[in-house]
């Protein structure tokens, strides 16, 4: 009786060892024996990843991300730099057209929404946007002051290079207790400044086409 367990012992020991036998652990060992070691981390010196992004540099394709050195779809945001840039334009501008002793500026750009990108396609980049723009406008006629707004519903590449742009000119809420006559001087004065406006975005058009395409 003792030799039977003995035996019956022995015989699960073998199908336990034989189980074990056909685990993941036990092929994968086998899969990897006579393998290389496994790579080790090493971190790279100042100089090899100055040199690294160097290189990457210079292979990547013109106003691409080092990442996307051949130069496929790419897509950057610009608003940022848009927004700025329009506003050292255009905040400051003056009426070339009212009396000595009017005076009319524009004072701010009081909204920019839309979108400005720069599109990287098959290594070549251009450039475009869609604008909404309202700019903030004084005015001293005589002796009274007015604000308004002069708003541009559409400002495009498209708009800017064909020269069809849209415009309205109005006065503030509570600046409309100011004389109709110095209103209508003012807005008259806001009307006029539009080509020298046209003019600082064809400007800008240009300055955005050589920032993105070179």
């Amino acid at each position: 009786m003792d030799e039977l367990n003995k035996d019956m012992n022995t015989f699960c020991s073998d199908k336990t060892e034989q189980k074990g036998d056909l685990s993941y652990n036990y092929f994968h060992k086998q899969a990897n024996e006579g393998c290389a070691p496994p790579p080790i981390s090493v971190k790279l010196s100042e100089e090899e990843a100055a040199t690294m992004h160097r290189t990457n540099s210079q292979n990547s394709a013109p106003g691409a991300s080092a990442w996307n050195s051949a130069g496929t779809w790419e897509e950057k945001c610009h608003m940022a730099w848009v927004k700025e840039r329009l506003g050292a334009c255009l905040v400051g501008l003056g009426s070339q057209t009212m009396k000595s002793t009017n005076t009319l500026f524009i004072t701010a750009v009081a909204s920019c929404s839309g979108d400005a990108n720069a599109v990287l396609v098959r290594g070549k980049a251009r450039h475009g946007f869609d604008l909404v723009l309202s700019l903030s406008w004084e005015a001293r006629i005589e002796d009274s002051t007015i604000k308004g707004t002069l708003n541009f519903p559409e400002i495009s590449r498209e708009t800017v290079e064909d020269d069809e742009i849209l415009f309205k000119v109005s006065v503030d809420k509570e600046f409309k207790k100011v004389p109709p006559g110095l209103q209508k001087v003012a807005k008259g004065g806001v009307t006029d400044m539009v080509p020298a406006i046209r003019k600082q975005f064809t400007k800008f058009n240009i300055e955005f086409k050589t920032r993105v395409e070179g």
